[in-house]
């Protein structure tokens, strides 16, 4: 049996944008996630998350994010 590296790099990918979005986004919250995995394939099954509004708000006279 094989696997391809690039499977395992997307979950990675898809872990450190939930991190980020969490880091910059206090409200949000990760109510449910689901990873399917083959040999060379990782598919996100589900993925479902909660921004709750009173942390926007409480940012909004915060500086906005520069892109990077």
């Amino acid at each position: 049996m094989f696997s391809c590296i690039g499977r395992f790099v997307v979950t990675v990918e898809v872990e450190e944008t939930i991190a980020l979005l969490a880091e910059r986004f206090p409200g949000l919250t990760l109510e449910a996630a689901g990873f399917a995995h083959s040999p060379m394939f990782t598919s996100v099954t589900q993925l479902v998350a909660r921004l709750e509004l009173e942390s926007l708000q409480s940012r909004a006279g915060a500086r906005p994010y520069a892109a990077s």
